[in-house]
């Protein structure tokens, strides 16, 4: 206690010489703190932009990917697609891909009996939107355009383009940022119905 009485009197005695230090900042050293933090929000700003459209990126890969599954598991379930499609039942379920149209792709049942291929008269079960700034870059065939198709009851994948004599042993369908095409994310189908993300 008296220990804290001795302080507030030090404390409470106006300062009598000059040779006593000045506590506190200057100016000049606070300006040089704020900008250092300004610097240091910059850097890690630009940082985390970048790396949320990399994520984006990666998201929208496995979000094909997942999908492409569950056109095999609505194949393998053998759902019954006349709720969805005006009574008709399905040959068969897939996705249909094309860089015509780079900012979505479409999850089909296959009611117009095309022999496994997507055509304007399928039932489209959903259009499926890529995430913001996410396209279609490529797609390894021709007319740069895919159907991944899975008939039941195995089921059988088959990949098409054009017309049901097209086929293909795997397609590969690259997706990247629209504002950088240097990075990309690559989706590779087989016949066997296995699913690569690069």
């Amino acid at each position: 206690m008296a220990g804290g009485v001795a302080f507030l009197e030090k404390m409470s005695k106006p300062r009598k010489t000059k040779s006593e230090p000045l506590t506190g900042f200057t100016i000049l050293e606070l300006m040089v703190v704020i900008f250092v933090i300004t610097i240091l929000t910059t850097i890690y700003l630009a940082g985390y932009r970048s790396g949320e459209k990399s994520f984006r990126l990666q998201r929208a890969a496995n979000k094909l990917a997942s999908d492409i599954r569950r056109a095999a598991e609505l194949s393998m379930s053998a759902k019954d697609s006349k709720d969805s499609c005006a009574g008709i039942t399905a040959n068969a379920y897939g996705i249909y891909a094309v860089s015509l149209a780079p900012t979505s792709y479409k999850l089909y049942a296959d009611t117009a009996g095309n022999d496994r291929l997507y055509s304007p008269s399928d039932c489209v079960i959903e259009d499926i939107k890529l995430e913001k700034g996410v396209i279609i870059q490529d797609i390894n065939t021709v007319p740069k355009k895919a159907s991944i198709s899975f008939q039941p009851p195995d089921p059988q994948t088959f990949i098409k383009w054009t017309n049901p004599d097209d086929e293909t042993g795997s397609v590969t369908i690259t997706l990247g940022l629209q504002n950088d095409p240097t990075k990309i994310r690559k989706v590779t189908v087989n016949r066997s119905g296995l699913i690569d993300i690069d």
